[in-house]
């Protein structure tokens, strides 16, 4: 069973240039000649996957300091 061939560096290199100075992906794949879904992956783990976002770009909450802003903690009451 065969696989398909890597993109080469230069190629990856050239892929993100065109992507960060705002190409489409399928007029990046286009360009250099491979498939779309190519670009998309490399535009996904260059750019999306960096960081943890939803899908509306926003950063996940994954404690519960994140989630309440500072000084705002439920166990801040003068009664407690």
């Amino acid at each position: 069973m065969c696989s398909m061939p890597l993109m080469s560096q230069v190629l990856r290199a050239c892929a993100i240039a065109m992507l960060t100075a705002g190409m489409s992906t399928r007029a990046v794949a286009r360009e250099l000649n491979v498939h779309f879904s190519t670009i998309s992956r490399l535009h996904f783990f260059f750019f999306l996957a960096v960081y943890p976002t939803d899908l509306n770009r926003k950063p996940c909450v994954t404690t519960p300091a994140q989630a309440s802003p500072a000084g705002s903690s439920e166990n801040n009451h003068p009664d407690s």
